[in-house]
């Protein structure tokens, strides 16, 4: 299933980026970070943006909230021109370096916040994301003095405090404990079952996995992957299945890997055949395959494959 093509209005998306490219000045006259990216995510859907350092990651995530200028393409956010005051007002944006917001406390700076969309009267707003976060303790603390956990709560509850209907997380849970990882997880899965559409940057390919309806793989600054997540993951990834036999037989030693067949690696050892082969190529297909006695068989382990494997398959191809 792949989501390019769908037939919706722009207006009816949450984000669209249509043929981007965003190039900096260098020593060689200009580097090209992304080159003619498009992108869309609908309304409350969950998209994962996948890719190694350096990929492009940032500067496509930062030219969404205007911080980084693209000098081709077009983007919008529910139809409206990226960077418009109808733009912002729908998007809350998460970024990947903590701050420190000087002599100014939590409580202060959501309110300041508030204000700048327009929004009066917003401490019941801001104490409902204060209690989920467990930053209600921190309420009064300056931000500068928080730790860079509870930087970072700090920093989901100032993207959401004007109820964006577009989050964008950029590498959000980098540099925190599995504890709160695990709790922040928690937080975005509401938000995205209360129909908040969420653009995450990863380095944790499983959260990406367990989150996410859709993933994009960029690379050197192109798209060289976007599809549903499942099938993403069938299509590129690779499982292993491991055959125990009763007895070794000499034959074996005259099997080779079938690429064509969806066989990319073959392993004796001992009793045992071990396979890396395509999601879809199931153990009686092997069985067949390499004319493999069923009655042979003492007893069959499968490894499923995973975004993991699908994503290093991609970079390696690309």
């Amino acid at each position: 299933m792949s989501f390019r093509n769908g037939k919706k209005k722009v207006k009816d998306k949450a984000l669209h980026i249509d043929k981007v490219s965003i190039r900096y000045p260098s020593t060689k006259g200009f580097f090209e970070a992304v080159k003619s990216v498009s992108l869309d995510i609908e309304a409350g859907q969950f998209l994962a943006l996948l890719g190694p350092n350096g990929a492009g990651k940032t500067s496509l995530i930062t030219s969404i909230v205007s911080l980084t200028d693209f000098q081709e393409g077009n983007i919008s956010v529910f139809g409206a021109k990226a960077g418009s005051k109808q733009a912002k007002r729908e998007i809350g944006y998460v970024p990947q370096e903590l701050v420190g917001y000087g002599f100014f406390s939590v409580n202060e700076i959501l309110n300041f916040v508030s204000g700048y969309f327009g929004i009066k009267n917003n401490q019941k707003r801001i104490d409902e994301l204060l209690e989920r976060l467990h930053l209600t303790n921190e309420k009064d603390k300056l931000v500068s003095r928080l730790s860079g956990g509870m930087k970072r709560r700090f920093l989901i509850a100032k993207a959401l405090v004007h109820k964006p209907r577009l989050l964008l997380l950029d590498e959000p849970s980098a540099g925190v404990d599995v504890e709160l990882r695990e709790t922040l997880w928690i937080f975005v899965r509401e938000l995205h079952a209360a129909g908040t559409a969420i653009l995450l940057t990863t380095h944790y390919i499983e959260e990406a996995e367990q989150l996410s309806e859709s993933t994009a793989v960029i690379d050197h600054g192109k798209i060289i992957a976007w599809d549903a997540t499942k099938s993403l993951v069938s299509k590129m990834s690779l499982k292993k299945i491991r055959l125990e036999f009763f007895e070794k037989s000499p034959a074996w030693a005259n099997l080779k890997i079938n690429q064509d067949s969806g066989v990319f690696d073959l392993q004796l050892k001992d009793n045992a055949l071990e396979f890396s082969v395509k999601a879809s190529l199931s153990f009686q297909d092997l069985l067949k395959l390499y004319s493999l006695p069923i009655d042979g068989l003492s007893d069959i382990h499968m490894e499923e494959g995973s975004l993991e494997s699908a994503f290093k398959r991609l970079i390696a191809r690309g």
